[in-house]
């Protein structure tokens, strides 16, 4: 699965959100001494479409389907992170095969981009989060994205105020189509030059500063020469050129799965991780000439891939926790990023999870919290929400 790390910065609202799974629970709980209330949860599902609301401090989740259903699911529901409750409401959306959704902060709204049965061309739904009481389907003209069965990422580029796709197309290729927001609504192919060979498990960051986005290994498609690749590829999103990074350093080996994180302190990224058992780290500087510089710490986090890592602006950290190694992690690590790096082992109180693969996770400034989402335990997929309040002592809780 194609992996992007997302950032809202302050040059530029950029937010890139894959077609994942959010999952649902059920359960009771006790409302009063002796008395059982039903808890009310959406259906555990796959591939469900997510984003997070910032008027409301909510979760909109849509659609998912399940393999013990006949059909996609329709329903849409919202879990309010103030009071970790669900709700379902009444706004419906066409159980979609695969698709990817942003949410639009111009026009509060939810927007939705993908493919029904039998639907060649992507479709296109939009939900007013003030009154969400129908979706809507908005007419596009153009030719957008096709062959639903490719994988591919969605984005909002708040400074050209357009919905931006990523798939690969019949080559192999990365192919990019866009829907500019300001007027009518209307595909357009990106006319990007010099894209990339399509691969899984790379990371992504988007630079502020550059307004690009920098992409780092992966395993690349069969029909390029399949393997492990540690290329750096920068696509500038002004010019629309996709540009293959040399290096005349030393530089990372090749791998997947790991993480990378934009540090807009220091103008770099940083990478840990991949291959279930790399422990190493590295920093990329963008300015000038781009170089790899590694992080030698003195005791690092055991190595893993299929981790999920956040930046903590509120203490200059990147944040990692989970993975895959010499077994499943269920640990969560901090690296100082001022000063001379170090890497702590953070030991956070509260109720651990089980060891898992393949969370989603994000930082939420306001709340100074990191949230995780989801994953794979090696049984069975997590219907959990949890956060790590970062305000005092480290304590995870779960939400739902």
């Amino acid at each position: 699965m194609n992996r992007f790390s997302h950032a809202a910065l302050d040059a530029a609202l950029f937010m890139l959100v894959t077609a994942s799974c959010l999952l649902g629970l059920s359960g009771v709980s006790f409302a009063q001494s002796g008395v059982w209330s039903e808890v009310i949860a959406p259906p555990t599902v796959r591939s469900a479409l997510a984003i997070y609301d910032p008027v409301r401090d909510q979760l909109v989740r849509a659609c998912g389907s399940s393999p013990w259903a006949a059909a996609p699911f329709e329903q849409t529901w919202v879990l309010s992170l103030t009071t970790h409750q669900w709700s379902q409401l009444p706004a419906t959306l066409p159980g979609m095969l695969s698709g990817s959704a942003i949410y639009d902060p111009l026009r509060d709204r939810m927007l939705a981009v993908g493919y029904t049965g039998g639907a060649v061309n992507a479709r296109c739904w939009t939900l007013p989060l003030a009154n969400p009481s129908s979706w809507t389907e908005r007419s596009v003209a153009g030719v957008g994205p096709t062959s639903p069965a490719q994988e591919g990422s969605i984005l909002y580029d708040s400074v050209a105020d357009r919905v931006i796709t990523l798939r690969y197309n019949d080559n192999g290729l990365i192919e990019t189509r866009c829907i500019s927001l300001a007027g009518p609504l209307t595909w357009s192919l990106l006319a990007t030059t010099n894209a990339p060979p399509s691969r899984s498990g790379m990371t992504c960051v988007f630079d502020p500063v550059r307004y690009a986005v920098w992409v780092f290994a992966g395993e690349v498609a069969q029909m390029h020469g399949s393997g492990l690749r540690n290329e750096v590829w920068k696509l500038d999103l002004r010019t629309n050129a996709w540009t293959l990074i040399a290096f005349a350093g030393q530089q990372p080996s090749v791998r997947k799965d790991h993480v990378a994180i934009y540090d807009p302190v220091s103008d770099r990224m940083l990478t840990f991780g991949g291959n279930s058992g790399l422990a190493d780290t590295w920093q990329l500087t963008l300015s000038g000439t781009p170089e790899w510089t590694p992080i030698g710490t003195a005791a690092p986090p055991p190595g893993r891939a299929l981790h999920s890592a956040i930046y903590d602006s509120q203490r200059g950290a990147m944040i990692v926790t989970g993975g895959a190694g010499a077994g499943q992690f269920n640990d969560t690590w901090s690296l100082n990023l001022s000063g001379a790096p170090a890497w702590t082992d953070i030991a956070p109180g509260g109720t651990l999870a089980p060891g898992r693969v393949g969370q989603s996770s994000a930082f939420d400034v306001l709340r100074n919290r990191m949230t995780v989402f989801g994953g794979y335990d090696g049984t069975q997929l997590s219907n959990e929400v949890r956060e790590l309040d970062r305000a005092g002592e480290p304590q995870w809780r779960v939400i739902t």
